[in-house]
């Protein structure tokens, strides 16, 4: 699987504290190793376009995948998406 960072999750990413930043990557990274990485994710409903969230400490990524690639579209703080 790819990763797809638009670029306001990217910019969402750069303004977490670099010890948050460094956990979120290497999470997402973990699971793109993963053969079905939406096991560990829950699904969402009525927030399309994203479908599913991963929770990764104390921030929440909502993400779709789309033909082999996780489409990420919000990094924030549990509670604030």
């Amino acid at each position: 699987m790819k990763l797809e960072l638009p670029r306001n999750a990217e910019h969402e990413l750069q303004k977490l504290p670099r010890k948050d930043m460094e956990r979120v990557t290497k999470k997402l990274m973990w699971f793109l190793l993963q053969e079905k990485p939406l096991l560990f994710a829950k699904t969402l409903t009525n927030m399309l376009p994203a479908t599913h969230r991963f929770r990764i400490g104390e921030h929440r990524i909502t993400l779709s995948v789309k033909a082999y690639t996780i489409v990420v579209y919000k990094i924030d703080a549990r509670g604030g998406v």
